[in-house]
């Protein structure tokens, strides 16, 4: 009886010891893959991508390519000393086209004799551009003051203000027909004719060079406007959003000059017995409530907030309104204009072309010439 106790103890212990070494064998094939099956397994790099808890364009820029252009090459002319944007030019070509409006409007309406154009017309093309850098700067001054950028730095970033080259060219206009004795509004209407028009060639240029930026929308939208191109701005100060979708305010904004353009362009025509001050005033009122809307959905800097509205929207709301009071308690009282003589006109915008081409160069020239790199000077 012990003999068979014995063999059976022995027994018992083989099977435990045979079961015990079949699941080390189990183990050991699972953590250690067999020859034939090793390579599919090994973690590669182009393999562990996929699997990343975020969306490539959300991880620090890595949905950047500088090979893709996003609405079209930004960069028209580039060597070793100077690079040239094409926002620039889209900014020279809307210069030209405003340029040429005024000259004819001056000649047609005899708004003023043809140096006071020259005159005007010379001072906008310098004054604007530079009023519309210098009031970033000032945005930008606590940059330099804090020390995260030296004067120099801080000087030659390149960007501008739509609003400080609007600011710039309404008081170079009141100054000139102050020191000619012509009546503000009058000017005024010769000076916003074209403008519109040229507002929204810039606004084309806006997405082409990726600033003006909206915000966040649905990556579902149809409308979706996307960047990628490390050369674009916002790439530049924004490149987390590389790929995301965001609202096309620099379409909005196109669509909407062209409107106004098209108000504007009707009530010259169709209203030959207007008042002047007609055409600014109603520039001003138009405009105003459209950067106002426009403002709830744009993203990028400076928007310096106070009860939820943008600086710009204030800014906006002034414009408007002033315009409305314009339109209802003043123009009413003005002069009629001088009946439109069209053929003085054309000769008028033939005769002065070449200074407007001079104009156009100067602007484009501002808003496209950077350094050795894109943004700095």
């Amino acid at each position: 009886m012990k003999q068979q106790g014995a063999l059976e103890k022995s027994s018992l212990t083989q099977t435990r010891q045979a079961l015990a070494n079949r699941r080390g064998r189990s183990s050991t094939t699972l953590l250690r893959p067999s020859p034939t099956t090793a390579a599919p397994i090994e973690a590669t790099p182009a393999q562990e991508a996929p699997v990343q808890c975020e969306a490539p364009h959300h991880h620090h820029g890595a949905g950047l390519d500088p090979t893709v252009n996003d609405y079209g090459p930004t960069i028209a002319f580039r060597n070793d000393r100077v690079i040239v944007v094409f926002f620039g030019i889209f900014v020279g070509v809307g210069a030209l086209l405003a340029m040429l409006h005024s000259s004819f409007y001056f000649a047609a309406h005899a708004v003023a004799e043809p140096r006071v154009f020259v005159t005007l017309l010379l001072a906008v093309a310098i004054g604007a551009p530079f009023t519309s850098f210098m009031i970033t700067r000032l945005l930008d001054i606590r940059s330099w003051l804090g020390g995260d950028k030296t004067f120099l730095q801080w000087i030659r970033t390149i960007t501008f203000s739509l609003w400080g080259g609007l600011q710039g060219g309404f008081d170079i206009s009141i100054v000139v027909a102050s020191l000619f004795g012509i009546a503000p509004l009058a000017l005024l209407d010769a000076v916003v004719i074209g403008l519109p028009l040229a507002q929204a060639l810039g606004r084309v240029g806006c997405l082409n060079y990726g600033c003006c930026w909206g915000r966040p929308c649905s990556e579902f939208s149809i409308l979706a406007v996307r960047y990628r191109n490390p050369t674009t701005k916002i790439m530049r100060y924004k490149p987390e959003l590389a790929g995301v979708a965001l609202h096309p305010v620099q379409v909005y904004s196109t669509l909407a000059n062209v409107g106004i353009y098209s108000v504007l362009m009707t009530l010259w025509v169709t209203q030959p017995d207007r008042r002047e001050g007609l055409l600014a005033a109603t520039f001003m009122m138009l405009y105003g409530t459209k950067r106002f809307c426009v403002e709830f959905l744009r993203s990028d800097f400076p928007r310096p907030h106070r009860m939820r509205l943008t600086m710009w929207q204030f800014l906006s709301s002034f414009v408007a309104v002033a315009g409305a009071v314009l339109l209802v308690a003043v123009v009413p009282g003005n002069d009629v204009v001088t009946p439109a003589d069209a053929g003085a006109g054309l000769t008028s915008a033939l005769v002065w072309s070449p200074l407007a081409v001079v104009g156009a160069l100067i602007m484009g020239a501002v808003y496209s010439v950077h350094g050795r790199k894109v943004g700095s000077w």
